[in-house]
């Protein structure tokens, strides 16, 4: 191993904290990841994606990424107790395909919840480019120090499932294959949505190695859909030193409460990243191939509430910075394994993102020909669904993530229901006053 950590690898670093601590990773497209050859007809662009995209604002999108990645976490802290993981990558990239389609003050607050700095144009092929460079991660199988070890996989998958015969634009469909290699999956939201939500679910299960499943709830996808957006991601990457099972053993874990629990402890002593101050400890545990890590940043007794409530993107900046391989590390670490799973639509409206969610304020006029529709309808965000899993143990790092942006049709008509009268039935006349029924009949044969 390096005993000094390039540039490539502090960037390796922070997209891969993005994914598992507070920030993001991506891999290949569609059609790489866990395969699943079931399913609607896929109804696409003419054109094929961008092999070679512009790589030069990528660092500016890494960044977009941990500022968006710290607001969140932050905002969820204020709402959820116990642990949780969130895939900021994952979201922002299924906001970016949703983003493709936004105009006016929807574009605007997208943006600035989503720490979109980028112009539209540039932000697509920015995210292009970071999908298909954490492409390049992928390993084979192979031998670690005398020992086989697995491979290395990171896949995403995008994908837009819209109405049969909905109008959507053909440009925005365009963009949506050049930048994020997604077709379109036609379904029938209007008459078959439970059928349509099984599907989608079954899609993110199938390219999440089943680690998501159940992405969309029952009762988040209705007649009055007319789209969702969805991204899957998945990683499972070996250590590049992994931990010795025999080594392993129960040792007690000390809660924010003053409780303990007993874990299960894996232990080592290796040459790994370490930094360290006055408030905090951290270590860098590489993946196989070194392209890839997991960072613990450990903050002092007693400080971790206020190390949390301070941490934003130049402290870590400044720890993932900081590392350096100086000396072995005694490592003591917990194995893990948790899932989270959100509703993030009140969650991104108290971030500053309410319009895209108004039934008749949101613009997605770059998404859907709203002329087309009839007066009074317009299409809006009804809800985002996110889901993520971990497992840490003594081989590796294994984690998923899955988001859906659920886009309903607002209307202002009056809601209709249809009432065929074609088989017997009772009838009553009666004084709507008092309440007094004057006549009381049937009808079996209206012929007679």
């Amino acid at each position: 191993m390096s005993r000094h950590m390039t540039r490539s690898c502090l960037l390796c670093l922070g997209i891969l904290l993005a994914a598992l601590l507070a920030a993001g990773c991506g891999g290949s497209s569609d059609t790489t990841g866990p395969d699943d050859d079931s399913g609607p007809p896929v109804y696409s662009s003419d054109l094929d994606r961008d092999p070679a995209p512009d790589m030069s604002d990528l660092e500016q999108l890494v960044r977009g990424n941990h500022e968006f990645a710290l607001n969140l976490y932050h905002t969820l802290t204020e709402e959820e107790e116990g642990n949780y993981l969130i895939s900021p990558l994952s979201i922002r990239m299924t906001f970016g395909m949703v983003y493709g389609g936004a105009r006016g003050e929807t574009d605007e607050q997208i943006a600035e919840a989503l720490r979109f700095v980028l112009p539209q144009d540039d932000l697509h092929t920015a995210f292009n480019a970071l999908d298909l460079a954490l492409q390049e991660r992928n390993l084979p199988p192979g031998v670690v120090e005398g020992e086989e070890q697995g491979p290395v996989e990171l896949f995403t998958a995008n994908s837009l499932w819209a109405r049969i015969e909905y109008p959507f634009i053909e440009e925005y469909l365009d963009l949506l294959a050049l930048n994020y290699g997604c077709g379109v999956y036609a379904v029938d939201f209007l008459h078959a949505w439970e059928e349509a939500r099984e599907t989608i679910n079954l899609w993110v299960e199938n390219r999440t190695r089943e680690r998501i499943k159940d992405l969309l709830p029952a009762g988040s996808v209705d007649s009055s859909t007319v789209a969702v957006l969805t991204n899957a991601l998945y990683l499972k990457a070996p250590w590049a030193l992994p931990f010795h099972e025999s080594l392993t053993a129960d040792s007690l874990f000390y809660l924010l409460d003053g409780g303990e629990v007993t874990v299960a402890m894996m232990n080592q002593d290796e040459w790994h990243p370490h930094y360290a101050d006055a408030d905090c400890q951290a270590v860098e545990l590489p993946c196989r191939g070194e392209e890839l890590a997991m960072v613990i940043i450990l903050p002092g007794p007693g400080l971790f509430t206020r190390f949390e409530t301070d941490l934003d993107v130049e402290r870590l900046d400044e720890i993932l910075a900081g590392f350096e391989l100086d000396r072995k590390v005694v490592l003591t670490l917990p194995k893990f394994s948790f899932e989270s799973d959100f509703s993030l639509k009140s969650t991104l409206q108290r971030m500053g993102m309410t319009v895209p969610f108004e039934p008749f304020g949101a613009d997605f006029g770059g998404m859907v020909d709203l002329s087309q529709l009839p007066p009074g309808y317009n299409v809006y965000i009804k809800n985002v669904f996110h889901k993520t899993f971990v497992g840490v143990d003594e081989r590796g790092v294994e984690a998923a993530a899955a988001t859906a942006i659920v886009m309903g049709e607002a209307t202002s008509s009056p809601p209709m229901v249809a009432l065929r009268v074609d088989r017997p039935f009772l009838f009553l006349i009666r004084d709507r006053e008092t309440g007094a029924i004057l006549f009381l009949g049937r009808v079996l044969d209206p012929t007679a």
